[in-house]
């Protein structure tokens, strides 16, 4: 989500202001992005979730929501809210296991006192893409950030209902090594993101 749907803004905004620095990004889960960066493969990471080692550093720049998505034609459209056992009986679909979204929902579900395996889970994808391509088509429901789905809902392709006391929020980060030192670039990169940090 931070890599498909924030980046190419905060890419923009950076190189109005650094022309002459040339960025190279990709664009992959939470997992292997704190995996990268720990190993040294890139300077920084925009991530969605965090990890136990002590090497990182994280700061917040944003926050996101997560929401159930379901085609238009589905009885949860017109639904402003939806409960928790409705969400844990209908088939839905998720995203890979090391993905920030995912691990926002298992998050939640613990704190409700469930997990995964209350959920049908109809399929897994590595793609936002994808996922909203098959809850389109009426494969299923699915748990996806509000940022992915924002286009499709206002064009009415697609629907997104929130499940009542469940709150699914969380940060989006910022991460780099702290055993390393951040070149000139990658800090002047970090400096437009106090500006949106909420936690500031």
């Amino acid at each position: 989500v931070p890599g498909e749907y924030m980046l190419p803004e905060l890419i923009a905004r950076y190189q109005r202001l650094q022309p002459h620095v040339q960025l190279r990004a990709k664009v992959t889960d939470t997992r292997e992005v704190l995996e990268q960066v720990e190993q040294g493969q890139v300077h920084l990471g925009l991530v969605g979730g965090r990890c136990d080692s002590k090497n990182l550093e994280y700061r917040i720049f944003a926050r996101d929501e997560l929401a159930v998505i379901v085609p238009t034609r589905h009885a949860w459209a017109r639904q402003k809210h939806i409960t928790l056992s409705q969400l844990t009986s209908e088939p839905i679909i998720l995203r890979e296991v090391g993905s920030g979204s995912r691990a926002c929902v298992e998050a939640a579900l613990a704190q409700a006192g469930k997990s995964l395996n209350d959920c049908r889970i109809a399929m897994e994808l590595g793609s936002n893409e994808a996922i909203k391509e098959a809850v389109m088509r009426g494969l299923s429901a699915a748990v996806l950030s509000t940022r992915a789905v924002e286009r499709e809902v206002r064009a009415k392709k697609l629907a997104a209902t929130r499940i009542a006391d469940t709150p699914l929020v969380r940060d989006m980060l910022v991460v780099w090594d702290r055993r390393r030192v951040l070149p000139i670039p990658a800090r002047l990169f970090l400096d437009p993101l106090d500006t949106c940090n909420p936690a500031a």
